[in-house]
């Protein structure tokens, strides 16, 4: 599935943008922060799609586990999880994207 694919590009460059000393960015540890933002919302914005492609709708208050949240790379055989959960993982996401990328620092 093309959209996992996304998401495993946005994790593995999360990962590698993390360990990385801000020296290395033109812009210092705002272009750092700006990319990192960016990667955490592309990556819950496509779990979000997916989830509103493939799962039920949470007011049908299934309770089965229904698609992985994958947040490591690599990651062979993620494991399902209930939409609740999926969805509590995505606006994590959203909230770590909204503050990396606020530049008022």
């Amino acid at each position: 599935m093309k959209g996992y694919n996304v998401i495993a590009n946005a994790n593995n460059l999360i990962q590698s943008i993390e360990k990385e000393n801000p020296g290395k960015f033109e812009g210092g540890e705002m272009e750092q922060r700006m990319i990192l933002g960016e990667a955490y919302g592309c990556r819950a914005l496509m779990h979000f799609d997916l989830c509103r492609l493939f799962a039920p709708a949470p007011v049908e208050q299934e309770t089965g586990d229904y698609l992985p949240y994958v947040t490591d790379y690599p990651n062979i055989q993620p494991q399902a999880i209930s939409v609740d959960k999926f969805l509590e993982n995505v606006v994590s996401d959203i909230k770590k994207a909204r503050e990396l990328t606020d530049c008022r620092f």
